[in-house]
């Protein structure tokens, strides 16, 4: 009897157990719902010290979870990152991994939405950016932007997006470099230089001065805007500077002669170009390696806040004054993805104040504006005693019926300074143009620039270029190791 009840007691514990166990398994897997996120590397607000606000995406997780209902599910953000524009289409492209929201460059959000890989915007579920009642919300010069990008099917890029940053494709110049030094070259002289595309590409006392990135879309980009200056010059609408520039897509019947009137353009700049760099160009001009390279605003920013804070130099930034291209960071929302959470995280991250949070951490611009916005970058450059009032209306204003001048008064000296690789000056956003994806002429371009940096290349460009590919490699490699989901970001 004893035995009975002995056995009879360890099945009954047995049972018990398998319950909690079954039990805490249930609710483990059933306590939270997933939203996956894809973004750039170090592209989102991260807590640096214990003081400061919480990253970001733990900010919106606590946010939501604090205002569900009983027996509703937690969130939970799975935040994964890609070191390139092409890879994250490549992983996109492929459906392999779903993600519920995305963050890439203009133009891949033109290859994903040609071939029908996202879903149309709600503008009603994105009120903290699309409702234009609000104090904060998208610029009205980045939306008419986004609208001039046609697709396929005759929507916009404004259909399928939501800008999150945008800059400027331009020149960063390092006066300290003895390359000015030894040729005797003045601030006034280099700046009138550099803003003139006809010096940079053909003037010899540049000679072996330039880095460019080793991407062929922005050697493309200032190589159209040379090529094609006059004409782009006599255009009456955005529109049509934009379809001018745009010469060698797969609209344009005449594209082979468009881009090889391009490449000869760039033979002419190759003497001045002293190597292709991959991403290590904001760093090399900062150390003092190189006096001038074409890059994004974005690395300028970073560039010049650190080359101010551990060099104590001052570096430059410079558009064209003949054009440039524009770029832009948009969030999308994949197909099969949960639409009803990828909202709420964008309205979340488009609030005012995250927006602040994000272009403190990041150095980028973003695309919202408002009395706080503005007030944020007053802080940052005012000077009380400047001499020259910087004009960045177009950026602000809320609509055409608004009148007010936003301006920042500054030193007139500073102007080329941080502040022009933050925003192009109200006088240069006439010469602002967009590159399409160039879709079946991509292979064109490939040919092309591979041509031209295979063709008489001097050594010390190729030494620089493998070098930069050894960098990249061995961070590649090391991020491998990394686990990039949320908690563990970087």
């Amino acid at each position: 009897m004893l035995k009975v009840r002995f056995l009879f007691s360890c099945t009954l514990i047995f049972f018990i157990f398998l319950v909690i166990i079954l039990y805490c398994f249930c609710e483990t897997k059933d306590e939270f719902i997933y939203i996956k996120v894809l973004n750039s590397d170090d592209y989102i607000y991260l807590q640096k010290n214990k003081s400061d606000p919480k990253d970001l995406v733990l900010q919106f997780e606590e946010e939501y979870n604090k205002n569900i209902n009983y027996g509703e599910k937690k969130i939970k953000v799975i935040y994964d990152t890609y070191d390139t524009p092409e890879n994250a289409f490549n992983i996109l492209s492929k459906g392999n991994v779903l993600y519920d929201l995305v963050c890439v460059s203009e133009y891949i959000v033109q290859k994903m939405a040609n071939m029908g890989l996202l879903e149309q915007v709600d503008k009603k579920k994105v009120p903290n950016y699309f409702d234009y009642n609000n104090e904060n919300h998208c610029s009205t010069f980045i939306e008419k932007q986004l609208k001039n990008i046609i697709l396929n099917n005759k929507k916009t890029l404004f259909d399928y997006s939501l800008c999150y940053m945008w800059g400027t494709l331009g020149f960063i110049i390092n006066l300290s470099h003895y390359f000015f030094k030894k040729n005797n070259m003045i601030f006034n002289e280099v700046i009138n230089d550099i803003h003139d595309l006809d010096t940079i590409f053909e003037s010899d006392k540049y000679n072996n001065a330039v880095t460019v990135k080793n991407s062929v879309r922005d050697l493309y980009a200032i190589g159209a805007i040379k090529t094609f200056n006059k004409e782009i010059q006599k255009a009456k609408s955005t529109r049509e500077k934009n379809s001018i520039f745009n010469r060698g897509n797969s609209e344009d019947v005449n594209a082979k002669k468009h881009i090889l009137e391009v490449y000869n353009s760039l033979l002419k700049f190759k003497k001045n170009i002293r190597g292709f760099e991959i991403d290590n160009g904001k760093e090399d001009i900062v150390n003092n390696k190189i006096p001038i390279c074409l890059t994004w605003s974005g690395d300028a920013l970073y560039s010049i806040q650190k080359a101010k804070k551990e060099k104590k130099i001052d570096l430059i930034y410079s558009i064209p004054f003949q054009g440039t291209n524009m770029w832009f960071d948009n969030w999308v929302i994949p197909k099969k993805s949960n639409k009803e959470l990828a909202y709420k995280f964008l309205n979340f991250i488009f609030n005012h104040k995250h927006v602040i949070e994000n272009m403190q951490y990041t150095g980028f611009t973003s695309s919202i504006i408002g009395k706080d916005i503005f007030n944020f970058f007053k802080n940052k450059y005012e000077k009380k005693d400047g001499d020259y009032l910087y004009d960045v209306t177009y950026f602000f204003k809320k609509d055409e019926n608004d009148v007010k001048k936003y301006e920042i008064n500054i030193f007139e000296k500073d102007r080329h300074n941080l502040i022009s690789a933050q925003f192009v000056e109200e006088n240069d956003i006439n010469n602002l143009m967009i590159m399409r994806d160039f879709e079946k002429n991509n292979e064109l371009l490939m040919d092309m620039f591979n041509e031209f940096k295979n063709d008489n290349l001097p050594i010390h460009g190729f030494i620089l270029f493998f070098f930069e590919i050894f960098i990249f490699l061995f961070f590649l490699i090391k991020n491998k190791f990394k686990n990039k989901t949320h908690f563990m970001i970087k």
